[in-house]
């Protein structure tokens, strides 16, 4: 007969209901130049064990006092966050283990103005079980920086290497003025030049010569 034992009870603890939720927050950047977008994202998780309902909603604020002194909000606030002054508010439903991300931007004003500094800080609303994953998580801090002009590349000037001591020194001489050639054509001879004349003369000689010697000969046969 096996023997009987007590029996030992192990009660099971739930954890009681509550609510929670825990803030992250960041920024695109930690530094920005004057005319850029800065982006900001916030976000919202359930992480107790009750829902968050539109008559209990989960909620927060984001104080952005120290960011509109130097920049312009953009009113691109989403999941219905709205500014009021220099407040971002949020409210909504939430569900068990659900995330909700709200997001906005603000654009550096170029000039710039303001301490150059961009410091934002959102506050979860404790009393109904907010808070912030880290103290650092609820804080983003970005700094306003001059612009980095590049000067435009200098090109140096042509440099002429020196001449060789004594070497031949070379200079332009000027060039006498190309002759022109004028058309050339053969011209008739409306006249008798010199040496048709002398032609001429010596065909008279030699006429004359020969008739004499012609009249001679005749003297002689008679």
């Amino acid at each position: 007969m096996a023997d009987s034992g007590d029996v030992e009870d192990h009660q099971l603890l739930l954890p009681a209901p509550h609510n929670a939720f825990a803030v992250t927050k960041t920024a695109s950047s930690n530094t920005a130049h004057p005319g850029d977008t800065v982006k900001y994202t916030l976000k919202v998780v359930n992480t107790g064990n009750l829902d968050y309902t539109a008559d209990k909603p989960a909620s927060l604020t984001d104080d952005l006092s120290q960011v509109l002194d130097d920049a312009r909000f953009n009113n691109d606030a989403t999941e219905g966050a709205t500014l009021t002054g220099s407040t971002l508010s949020w409210s909504g439903p939430l569900a068990v283990g659900e995330t909700v991300t709200i997001t906005y931007t603000v654009t550096v004003n170029d000039p710039a103005t303001g301490d150059k500094t961009l410091t934002n800080v959102v506050i979860p609303d404790q009393q109904t079980g907010g808070g912030c994953e880290a103290e650092a998580e609820c804080k983003t801090t970005t700094t306003v920086t001059p612009p980095v002009i590049t000067p435009p590349p200098v090109t140096p000037p042509a440099v002429t290497p020196p001449m060789k001591p004594g070497g031949p020194k070379t200079t332009d001489q000027p060039q006498p003025p190309e002759k022109s050639q004028g058309p050339t054509s053969t011209l008739a001879h409306t006249g008798l030049d010199a040496a048709g004349i002398g032609g001429i003369t010596g065909i008279a000689l030699a006429t004359i010569l020969l008739g004499g010697i012609l009249l001679l000969r005749r003297h002689k046969t008679r």
